[in-house]
């Protein structure tokens, strides 16, 4: 009886670890498939994304803290985005950080 049982977990442990990731993979692949047909194929019959001149404005937030040495650079790199922005601030919280810089 107990070598049955043995013999049963020597078989079912290795069908589990290569069946389970075998019949999700096809899960997975399956249900992408399904949802580009459905919903990426249909965005593209209705015109796809806007355009950029009517997205709503948006905040970009940076969070600077002990980041004094780059974040000239990164509040450069966030101003320079082609996305129409209404502010952008730079946040620390810490007076001993070197954010403050910024």
């Amino acid at each position: 009886m107990a070598n049955q049982i043995v013999d049963w977990v020597l078989i079912a442990i290795p069908m589990f670890c290569f069946g389970y990731p075998f019949i999700m993979s096809w899960y997975w692949m399956v249900g992408g498939a399904l949802y580009y047909f459905e919903r990426e194929m249909a965005a593209d019959r209705q015109g796809g994304p806007q355009p950029d001149e009517i997205w709503p404005p948006i905040s970009i937030l940076v969070p600077c803290y002990n980041e004094g040495e780059n974040a000239a650079e990164t509040l450069l790199t966030a101003a320079a985005t082609p996305l129409p922005s209404d502010e952008q601030s730079s946040h620390h919280h810490s007076r001993r950080n070197t954010g403050s810089r910024c």
